[in-house]
């Protein structure tokens, strides 16, 4: 019987266990996605911190060198992204993108590879820098559906008249979409400049978890305002409380599911413990009262525990002792007979070096429990 018992205490801290590790699998993608956004933010923070100086020489670089482009985009940031290609991120790391709508707020890379489009959103090689410019088409692209990132996944929930912002090297440049379209993997015809126009374009997967084709909107370039500007420091904010309130949910989930690991497997220790518990009844006026009959319940008061097949009752003997011996360790509760369960007195033992029972009485209980040298007495 006792085996019995014990083997159903483990399967429990097992089951726990098993548990625990499905809850790890099924938040993956939100705390991983939140701790990734956080250093997301903490790459993106060094650019602004560099000197104005140094980030006006990167940013003329990239205007100098949409000047000299002739390259059409032709290239599918999607195609091979099995490859993983080794980059040095923080060396092609040139801004970020904000989408104020969907709170999107990701890092921004001067080149496409399977690795950057993984991180954050990349500029499509063949197109033009997002720093501006009449005739220049810049393309930018990233993932959909990443379990550890969400990068582009919100971008069917954008409409014509909605804007998207670059901040390159400290210059922010808004776009306006005027034109949302879906196409093969091989048209690119949507993504080429046009003479005496400032276009952007956002690419990526469609339909979700499908990726057959490819989501393109493209938006033509618009003043950047201060309105713009509390809207993007909106959406920035509203994604940091988000993510840092996946990582407090998942935080309290995870630290509730340890202690309820450790008190199980505790209390399955603990059980080895065995103990007595004694203590006398006693009347107000000091009498010793005998032959009053006490059961030993569950920590709870509900049930009603047995030893060897029949109820746990014991009467105090002429002294007015009550014993109850040789108990597993662990919190119970003694109730005399006919109380209520209200009127139950928690009892037991807490740590596995103690040998002797003690009383937990509530506050209005206190008064009525008194700890003398020769044991708890009890007074009713």
């Amino acid at each position: 019987m006792k085996k019995t018992k014990q083997k159903g205490v483990w399967l429990q801290v097992g089951l726990i266990i098993v548990f625990i590790i499905g809850v790890i699998i099924a938040l993956y993608p939100f705390y991983v996605g939140a701790l990734n956004n956080f250093i997301d933010r903490y790459r993106v923070g060094q650019i602004a911190r560099e000197n104005t100086q140094q980030n006006a020489t990167r940013l003329a670089k990239l205007e100098a060198k949409n000047k000299q482009a002739t390259e059409k985009a032709k290239n599918d940031p999607f195609k091979n992204t099995s490859n993983k290609t080794k980059v040095d991120l923080k060396k092609h790391l040139i801004g970020k993108v904000i989408i104020p709508k969907i709170a999107v707020d990701i890092p921004l890379f001067d080149t496409t590879n399977s690795q950057t489009i993984q991180y954050g959103a990349a500029v499509l090689d063949g197109t033009a820098y997002p720093v501006g410019g009449k005739g220049t088409h810049s393309v930018v692209s990233s993932h959909r559906g990443l379990p550890e990132r969400k990068l582009f996944t919100d971008l069917n929930k954008l409409k014509k008249g909605d804007i998207f912002i670059f901040e390159v090297y400290n210059k922010k440049l808004a776009y306006q979409i005027e034109e949302i379209k879906t196409v093969l993997p091989s048209d690119t015809s949507i993504l080429q400049a046009e003479p005496g126009r400032d276009l952007a374009s956002l690419l990526t997967c469609t339909p979700y978890m499908l990726n057959t084709h490819r989501l393109v909107l493209k938006g033509h370039r618009i003043p950047y305002t201060a309105k713009m500007d509390e809207q993007s420091k909106d959406a920035v904010w509203r994604n940091f409380i988000k993510n840092m309130l996946i990582l407090l949910a998942c935080a309290l989930i995870f630290g509730w599911l340890l202690y309820l690991l450790v008190t199980t497997i505790y209390g399955a220790l603990l059980k080895k413990q065995k103990f007595d518990l004694e203590f006398y009844c006693v009347a107000a006026d000091g009498r010793l009262l005998s032959g009053k009959k006490f059961g030993l319940y569950d920590k709870r008061g509900k049930k009603l525990l047995q030893r060897n097949g029949r109820p746990y009752l014991v009467k105090s003997d002429a002294k007015g002792k009550v014993r109850f011996a040789h108990l597993p360790g662990g919190l119970y509760s003694i109730l005399l007979e006919d109380a209520t369960r209200k009127e139950r007195m928690v009892v037991g033992i807490k740590k596995r070096s103690e040998q002797q029972g003690k009383f937990y009485p509530k506050k209005w209980q206190r008064p009525k429990v008194i700890h003398l040298d020769n044991g708890y007495n009890w007074i009713f």
